[in-house]
């Protein structure tokens, strides 16, 4: 598999999970955007007055992430193929989500 459609798939799936999650939650969205602060899902701004809402909603992304991970790895163990690259890159978007979902799920959680 290409790196660079990999990265594109892992992006889809962490922005895909704050995507439906704020749809379940009932929190108005207006798709999916790429700008030159990064890709984002825009949301109604009243989210930010409910933190509990606005946390599930930031840590869905990493959590689609995880959960992809995770179940790569399963289908590997179980002698699937699995492209590495694939893997590689849904480990990346992880790990670089941890500084802006991952800083605002903190902040929400100690009220900073």
């Amino acid at each position: 598999m290409n790196l660079f459609l990999a990265a594109i798939f892992a992006l889809a799936i962490h922005e895909a999970g704050h995507y439906f999650t704020a749809e379940a939650l009932n929190v108005r969205t207006w798709g999916i955007y790429v700008g030159w602060r990064g890709v984002g899902v825009r949301l109604d701004n009243s989210i930010v007055s409910d933190p509990i809402r606005w946390g599930l909603i930031a840590a869905s992304g990493p959590m689609a992430n995880l959960l992809t991970v995770s179940a790569l790895v399963v289908a590997q163990v179980r002698g699937l193929p699995t492209p590495v690259e694939f893997v590689a890159c849904q480990l990346a978007i992880l790990l670089a989500s941890m500084a802006s979902d991952g800083r605002r799920v903190w902040r929400l959680a100690v009220g900073a």
